[in-house]
């Protein structure tokens, strides 16, 4: 490594921001496309970087030359990559699972009705309000005719913890009403078409 670059480490070590940009400078273009080769993502493969180099910051002190910050952040990324990869693969799973569960519940009502009993309405919107305060948050949004998505951005959370969040309920949904299947379907199916409600 040649005297220049030896003195930017050097001021990395040291807690120099302006070495750090400079380290960002040369080695973010490679690893963007690194992780943009596995993730397929713009978006996605630049958080990862991003964290990448978060976390060279909060380790500098053990780097002392450029070939070791380079492995770390090489193998930072693809770890994360696949870690990403892998939780797409939750979502996916939960998201088919809270859709079987949905199919399930709404053979027992008729989707095809205008008319729902008001005291089942009273009960799953009492039900609603027992609910943690970011449960209740999130159902509720959904009940607006929110998307998972929408519902995600408008929190600041992960779309994953949306899902999460959603099955959740309808477990304890289950528990709570588990003599009043009804109601069980009616919650379920409010909360993926919620214009049944107001």
């Amino acid at each position: 490594m040649d005297e220049l670059k030896q003195h930017i480490i050097s001021g990395f070590q040291k807690g120099n921001e302006r070495a750090y940009a400079s380290i960002i400078r040369d080695l973010r273009p490679v690893l963007i496309r690194q992780a943009f080769e596995i993730v397929q993502s713009e978006q996605e493969a630049e958080e990862i970087v991003s964290d990448a180099f978060v976390q060279i910051w909060h380790k500098r002190e053990g780097f002392n030359n450029g070939g070791a910050i380079y492995t770390y952040l090489r193998r930072s990324v693809h770890n994360s990559c696949f870690k990403k990869l892998e939780k797409r693969g939750e979502e996916i799973k939960l998201k088919a699972t809270l859709q079987e569960m949905l199919t399930e519940e709404r053979i027992r009502i008729d989707l095809q009705t205008e008319l729902v009993d008001a005291q089942l309405i009273a009960d799953v919107m009492e039900f609603i309000e027992t609910l943690p305060i970011r449960k209740k948050k999130i159902i509720k949004l959904l009940l607006s005719n929110k998307s998972e998505q929408e519902v995600a951005e408008e929190l600041g959370i992960t779309i994953r913890s949306v899902y999460n969040r959603k099955y959740e309920v309808v477990e304890s949904l289950k528990m709570h009403f588990k003599k009043e299947p009804t109601v069980i379907a009616l919650l379920i199916y409010c909360i993926s078409k919620s214009n049944i409600i107001n």
